[in-house]
């Protein structure tokens, strides 16, 4: 299975109803091959997050490439997310397991490294995560990215939680902040995240 995230930077004019419509008309979307599509605005967790997230699972790549070549995905990217999207990031990962049951929150980061780090960090990075337990964290997953696209991020993360208390849990989470100083923030060329109700 394959994990695509997507975040987005909004324009500073950009409106509720703007942002309203661009996500219905994404959860609209019916993809073969697609088992599930989420999508929310950020929830104001962490200071200097982006603003809207969709994440999809997809069985395969090829399933993936229908859902960005899609005829009515591309028509709601033109007519929706372009006029208030001043940025945007994205990354297709290999999942390691499925999340069976939904919780409150889902919190999607986007990780971009130098172009001189080691060989393989992103992978060495999203193993490390993985092995993260804190209490409200339900799920987490993380991968390198498949390059599938050019300009994606170097790795994706994404995990859920049991309320807003669960993610700041994570947050601060020692183990956490220490893969964040000992491998993210050396190599770090930018780091996007939102936290969205699920």
């Amino acid at each position: 299975m394959i994990t695509h995230i997507y975040v987005a930077k909004l324009k500073p004019d950009a409106t509720d109803a703007q942002v309203a419509a661009w996500l219905e008309a994404i959860q609209g979307l019916e993809i073969g091959g697609m088992s599930e599509l989420r999508c929310g605005v950020d929830l104001g967790l962490r200071d200097g997050n982006d603003d809207v997230a969709i994440t999809a699972d997809f069985e395969d790549a090829e399933a993936w490439r229908r859902y960005d070549q899609d005829e009515l995905h591309n028509q709601i990217r033109a007519e929706h997310a372009k006029p208030i999207v001043e940025s945007q990031q994205r990354c297709q990962f290999t999942r390691h397991f499925r999340f069976e049951t939904l919780c409150d929150i889902r919190n999607v980061t986007l990780i971009t490294f130098k172009a001189d780090a080691p060989e393989g960090h992103a992978g060495h990075v999203a193993e490390r995560l993985q092995g993260l337990k804190v209490p409200g964290l339900a799920h987490l997953d993380a991968g390198p990215d498949l390059g599938l696209a050019p300009g994606n991020a170097s790795a994706g993360v994404i995990c859920d939680f049991e309320g807003a208390e669960g993610y700041l849990a994570y947050d601060r989470d020692a183990l956490h902040n220490r893969i964040r100083q000992e491998d993210v923030l050396p190599y770090v060329e930018s780091a996007r995240r939102v936290q969205f109700e699920i």
